[in-house]
Order: C-alpha cells, then structure tokens, then sequence
C-alpha cells in the first residue's frame, strides 16, 4: 500500500537524519490517508455543494484522527497558535499551508517556519511545536514525525490495512 511505503520511507529517511525528506513523506501518507477517508467528490462539510478541497480533507483528517488516538490534549485542531505569518492557526492548519504545501510545491520549507531535531527517548513520543525565540520563526520539532506516524499508523490498524510484520515500528526514527 502506498500510504505505508511513504511511512516507511520516512522512517528511513528520519533514521538517516534526513529530516525534512522525512517529513515530506510524512505529510504525503498524511494527504494520502485523508484521501482514503475522504475521496474525490466528497461533499465538503463548508459548502456541500463543492466537493471537499485537498486543503478541507487533509486538516479534517488529522483532526479526527488525532482525537481518536491522542485526545483533545494533543489533538492538532485545538493547538492554536498566533502570529504565524500575521495569522491564528491550530497546529494542523500550520502543517498544511506552512510545512506540507511548501515542501511540495517549492521543494523547501517556507521562510517563516522551520525543522529541529530533538532527541526523543524511545517509545515516547515528545511533540514541541510553536514560536522559537531564538530565530522568530515558527518550529516543529522532529518528534511531531512520530506522532504523524502514529495518528496514521493507528488509522490503518482500526480499518485493518496494517500489515502484521510492521506492528512494531513507530515512525520517525525510533523503532
């Protein structure tokens, strides 16, 4: 399946440190799931008249999914954020437009954001998102890979296209 290829290249990419290929393939299994969630010519929940954008799908699904496996705690949808390039943005809306959009269409990240490492201890995932003094541009830490992985990972499993013989990895670099 298409959806977990990208997953597993990205866990070799992030095992490589090759960081923001990995987070490209991320972002793509991400797109890809909410296609398979919600397929071309799905009405969209803003005007049902249109057929649900790329855009609506993509947020829609990670917002459900990631209420589903983390809670409203964790959940994208309900971190929000201000002053992002002048705008209020969750999490989800920033990793779409700022981080999914540019890496695809332009081949790099946008000049407003950036990608940091940050050790993770194995098995736990550690999600640090939002402004960096240092550089006043907004950062996602590369923990955000394995709680991606995870929210599609466990989508997969509820509807039984997870293959058994990789019920033991997790995703970015930590396995």
């Amino acid at each position: 399946m298409a959806i977990i290829d990208r997953l597993e290249d990205a866990r070799h990419l992030a095992a490589g440190g090759r960081w923001e290929g990995a987070l490209t393939m991320i972002l793509l299994a991400v797109a890809a799931a909410s296609r398979a969630q919600f397929p071309k010519g799905t009405p969209s929940a803003v005007d049902p008249k249109k057929p649900m954008a790329d855009r609506e799908a993509f947020l829609a699904y990670l917002r459900d999914n990631s209420m589903k496996v983390t809670g409203p705690k964790v959940s994208s949808a309900f971190a929000k954020h201000t002053g992002v390039a002048g705008k209020d943005m969750s999490t989800d809306e920033i990793l779409y437009e700022f981080y999914r959009c540019s890496l695809v269409h332009e081949g790099s990240l946008h000049p407003v954001v950036a990608l940091r490492f940050e050790q993770s201890v194995p098995g736990v995932t550690k999600i640090t998102v939002g402004g960096d003094p240092s550089t006043g541009k907004f950062t996602v830490k590369t923990g955000v890979l394995d709680w991606l992985h995870h929210i599609v990972r466990c989508d997969l499993q509820r509807r039984g296209l997870w293959p058994d013989s990789l019920s033991g990895h997790r995703g970015g670099g930590s396995d």
